[in-house]
């Protein structure tokens, strides 16, 4: 497969994908989940993430046409995508922690430290979960941390995803067509 068409293809597609990973969250942030009910949302992430892939490769693989698909094409693809994705859904994220929802990020960040106190949680005293607060706050609001964080998230997922989906995607090349002919 041609470079530019690889590169083409998972940047257009990663942008999608990236996309779609954005206004997941908004659909998570306006359905006010709960972190409890968070292994549903991250479930229903994980599948659309798979279907994405699958349907990308795909037609990515087909895009070869006799030259074949090899494992480690496929692989790159998915990690490429999903590195293309990362960017997209960490500028999103960056968007809703800062724009869209900040005080109902820094209320979930607040109640995960307030649990953590009301476990008996004698790690740090409450001066220091203070500044560990205010630190993650900081955090959500940096644009290089929120794109970071989405890159090196969905890049670690497509690395995984892609080891398992490249052996599905993978076409070998097809043989040569040969016409028999009677002997004459």
């Amino acid at each position: 497969m041609n470079r530019s068409l690889f590169w083409r293809n998972a940047a257009n597609w990663g942008f999608l994908l990236g996309l779609a990973v954005f206004l997941w969250a908004l659909v998570v942030w306006g359905l006010r989940w709960e972190p409890a009910n968070g292994w549903l949302a991250e479930g229903l992430l994980a599948l659309i993430l798979m279907a994405a892939i699958w349907i990308t490769g795909r037609k990515n693989a087909s895009l070869t046409g006799d030259a074949g698909y090899s494992y480690g094409e496929a692989v790159g693809f998915v990690f490429a995508l999903m590195l293309f994705a990362g960017i997209v859904s960490g500028v999103g994220q960056f968007v809703i922690y800062t724009y869209i929802a900040p005080e109902y990020y820094a209320d979930l960040i607040g109640d995960m430290f307030d649990r953590a106190v009301a476990e008996g949680n004698d790690i740090v005293n409450q001066t220091g979960l203070d500044k560990m607060k205010s630190l993650m706050i900081s955090f959500t609001h940096n644009p290089f941390v929120m794109i970071f964080s989405g890159v090196f998230d969905l890049a670690v997922k497509g690395g995984f995803l892609g080891l398992i989906f490249g052996a599905f995607l993978k076409r070998l090349p097809e043989a040569p067509r040969t016409e028999i002919h009677g002997d004459e």
